[in-house]
């Protein structure tokens, strides 16, 4: 659980597959650190819609200038006011006339004033009348007239907003994140970008300039310029016979929704398409936006000339939505975005993956076989029991008689082994040899446990001086490592490795190591004895059920055999000689017969008490080897080691 395990990787040697994967995989990398620098992939969005004050509002000084200019103009709306007229089932929009503008502090029915063409009808929002349609009495007679109020050129809109949002403060992931507020004004820093439909910039207003926006502007920005004039098929076909515009009414008589938002943007954190990276200050952008047609109407009761007047207009509603984003450095962002860089990352080594298995013909399947390795556990073990007995020849080579194999024995032959290596001099040869001397005394704990293993790796560095610089004593010489270096320190030092042997079972312990199955676990694995629970029970391979079931049902066979030649009588030579006969149901040659197979059973049971002798020594060292320092030789004359 508290191990290090790094994946293995296999590495396929092809020139032209390799400088494919490496483009796809730079590919992916440019991408990546493209967006994380664009789009600050480091940084979280602080929303200051509650942090931004509008100021909105009109002109209304130039409409009676401007219907009169109209109204002289050649080929003006007022010299056919009636070719836009709509009918449509009960409603008769049609005899339509152009209405002039009220005289400064009057309001009469023949006429409209600025409040009449110019209102507010929420906090940001304003309505600019184009048609009128009026029911009054008069005389005792019910009046009901229909105009157009063409003086759209006139209708513009001011507006200026502030900006003051607090300092930002969050908690993320145990961090504490502060970020100083945003403030400034349309009046004083801020930088004001108009944007059309493309997204394009259409002009850029200054710190402390008036931000005024006319109608025919922001239907321009929409990308419809002449929207009033055109059609809306969708509110239904013109059924007035001989009407110019048959396909539906015009936008000036049923009205536009338009919607203006104002987006603002921290210091550094505009888009660079706006071509504001140098500004120093806040940067806000305007775009407009059409909504979908629909009749807009605003209605108002009032008393004119002691008249009382109902009027219906439809115009232009201009909506304000204010947003914005303070881009603030976040912890959780990075890592989110770090996360998704390492998921697609793996994604070239997965196409080339199945490039490599499925798509190169017979090289696929030589690739399959290297990347799919198959484990069979009888195959396993059997190379595993085949490199053990190698082993064991050459331990039977080096060996001593009597003890094993010494640690002179491993210096010498490294010695010898390694002279074509010229980075190591004969001292570390010997370091290098009393550190494997000690690592392979002690492979019975090393693995027990991740403590045991930190521990014991600990001590098996320290025991090469070469890391401290110091020189490696003679193998045959006094300890010189210092004071109980070797006792405490390194486990087994220089003078007492040279005393001590390394057994036959750590030898072959050693030399399994580089197969996927050890010879200590395989021998567990036979153990008849051993306890096995029910997953072990049903997940056990069926080759190694069948060869324990064979053992004891041999075992078994055999016993019974012998228990039955114990009670047939005996034939003495004396019987044959004299020719008298042979008690028992068996002739000459079956007689034979079982006394060989009561021969080889013999044998076998034999090799089988040997085998049992060997086992329980091993289990007898692996509970030593459980609760006792692995690294300390233990004295010949003592028969357990101390806990």
């Amino acid at each position: 659980m508290w191990e290090l395990g790094l994946p293995k990787r296999t590495i396929v040697c092809n020139f032209r597959l390799r400088v494919a994967y490496n483009l796809v995989l730079l590919f992916f990398i440019i991408c990546f650190s493209v967006d994380f620098v664009l789009n600050q992939r480091w940084a979280k969005s602080v929303e200051l819609r509650d942090s931004i004050r509008l100021t909105l509002g009109s002109d209304p000084t130039k409409l009676a200038g401007t219907y009169r200019r109209k109204v002289a103009q050649t080929g003006n709306l007022c010299e056919h006011p009636r070719k836009y007229d709509f009918v449509r089932g009960r409603h008769q929009l049609t005899n339509h006339t152009c209405i002039p503008m009220c005289p400064a502090g009057i309001a009469r029915p023949e006429c409209v004033t600025d409040m009449d063409a110019i209102s507010s009808v929420a906090p940001n929002s304003l309505f600019f009348a184009t048609a009128a349609s009026r029911g009054y009495l008069k005389d005792g007679q019910l009046q009901k007239t229909r105009h157009w109020i063409p003086v759209e050129d006139a209708f513009q809109i001011t507006l200026g907003y502030t900006i003051n949002s607090p300092d930002y403060k969050e908690t993320s992931l145990g961090n504490m994140h502060v970020a100083t507020g945003l403030k400034g004004s349309s009046a004083l820093d801020s930088l004001t970008v108009l944007i059309d439909h493309t997204g394009k910039v259409h002009r850029q207003i200054q710190p402390k300039e008036l931000i005024t926006i006319g109608i025919q502007e922001l239907l321009t920005l929409t990308g419809n310029p002449d929207a009033l004039n055109q059609p809306q098929p969708a509110l239904g076909k013109n059924s007035l016979q001989g009407a110019a515009v048959p396909s539906g009414p015009v936008g000036r008589l049923t009205g536009l929704d338009l919607r203006m938002e104002l987006f603002c943007y921290g210091v550094g954190g505009a888009p660079r398409s706006l071509g504001v990276n140098n500004w120093e200050g806040p940067v806000c952008t305007l775009q407009a936006h059409r909504l979908i047609p629909t009749w807009v109407v605003r209605q108002s009761m009032d008393a004119r000339d002691g008249v009382q007047v109902t009027s219906f207009y439809t115009g232009i509603r201009v909506e304000v939505q204010v947003n914005g984003h303070l881009r603030v450095f976040d912890l959780s962002t990075l890592m989110s975005f770090l996360a998704d860089f390492t998921v697609y990352m793996t994604l070239p080594a997965r196409v080339f993956r199945f490039i490599v298995v499925c798509c190169l013909g017979h090289l696929s399947v030589i690739h399959k076989e290297v990347l799919n390795e198959r484990f069979n556990l009888g195959q396993h073990a059997a190379a595993s029991v085949v490199h053990a007995i190698c082993a064991s020849l050459s331990f039977e080579q080096l060996a001593n008689k009597k003890k094993g194999v010494t640690l002179q024995q491993i210096s010498e032959t490294l010695s010898h082994d390694f002279q074509g290596f010229q980075e190591l001099d004969p001292d570390e040869l010997r370091a290098f040899a009393l550190f494997s001397f000690n690592v392979v005394s002690d492979l019975d704990t090393v693995n027990s446990e991740a403590t045991a293993l930190l521990a014991t790796m600990k001590r098996k560095l320290l025991t090469v001086p070469s890391i401290f610089g110091k020189k490696v004593p003679d193998l045959q010489g006094q300890d010189h490592f210092g004071d109980n270096f070797g006792d405490s320190v390194a486990g087994v030092s220089a003078s007492k490795a040279d005393e001590s042997v390394l057994d036959l079972k750590s030898w072959m312990t050693a030399a399994s190591l580089a197969y996927k199955v050890q010879l200590e676990p395989l021998v567990k694995l036979f153990d008849q004895d051993r306890h096995l629970g029910v997953v072990e029970r049903w997940c056990l391979p069926s080759c190694v059920q069948g060869t324990a079931l064979r053992s004891e049902r041999l075992v078994a066979q055999e016993f019974q055999r012998a228990n039955m030649s114990k009670d047939m009588p005996r034939v003495s030579d004396q019987n044959v000689r004299q020719g008298g006969v042979i008690p028992g149901p068996y002739d000459d040659h079956e007689q034979q017969a079982n006394a060989d197979q009561l021969q080889n059973l013999s044998e076998l049971l034999e090799t089988h008490g040997q085998q049992l002798a060997q086992h329980e020594v091993i289990l007898e060292q692996e509970q030593h080897s459980e609760c006792c320092f692995p690294s300390t030789p233990w004295p010949d004359d003592a028969h357990s080691p101390r806990c």
